[in-house]
């Protein structure tokens, strides 16, 4: 029974969790692993964010993208998928933005889009069902991107249905092998099981 002390490394530790952080990197294709640093998801009110920081450098591992834009980017010559997660509803929550934070340029490419599908692809591949999630962010400055258009008039275009995959796709034509680049990635969903 008596009280227990906990330092304050630990505390402020446990306060940066939120309420849920569960390490989700089992979602990712293999070829995409190499890239991944982190991915994790909290939750902040009825919100659910999902965070994905990645580094192109690959962690001894070579990432690539293929000579023919929006496709995957992945590990070179891997035949493994390349989705970066799979958006679940029942875990993620209902989409509702995304944004693509990216803190060190990458060579050799100027813009990239998250984009989703209905298949598993590998790098390289042509996306079955594509579509933007963030079209179009620029890579060779350092810069925030958005789904949400903030005209507050017109409905966000942007959508990640329940059960798509979220690649991370180039998109000029151009092959690249990547030292650098990284994202920090973020989802938002809502959780839509509360109510009376």
């Amino acid at each position: 029974m008596g009280n227990r002390r906990m330092g304050a490394q630990r505390l402020n530790a446990l306060l940066k969790r939120g309420a849920l952080e569960e390490d989700t990197s089992r979602q990712a294709g293999p070829s995409a692993a190499n890239m991944i640093v982190s991915h994790n998801m909290r939750r902040e009110g009825k919100l659910i964010v999902t965070e994905i920081a990645l580094d192109l450098g690959g962690n001894g591992n070579t990432i690539s993208c293929g000579g023919s834009a929006d496709r995957p980017i992945g590990t070179k010559s891997s035949t493994d998928p390349a989705q970066l997660m799979q958006w679940q509803d029942a875990t993620h929550g209902q989409f509702v933005f995304a944004e693509v934070v990216v803190l060190e340029t990458a060579n050799g490419e100027t813009a990239m889009s998250l984009s989703s599908g209905d298949a598993v692809e590998a790098n390289g591949e042509a996306i079955n069902n594509r579509a933007d999630v963030v079209a179009g962010f620029a890579v060779n400055a350092t810069g925030v991107s958005t789904s949400r258009d903030m005209d507050g008039v017109t409905a966000d275009t942007a959508s990640l249905a329940n059960d798509e995959y979220l690649y991370l796709s180039n998109d000029t034509g151009s092959a690249v092998d990547f030292s650098q680049g990284k994202l920090l990635v973020r989802l938002v969903g809502v959780d839509t099981t509360w109510g009376f």
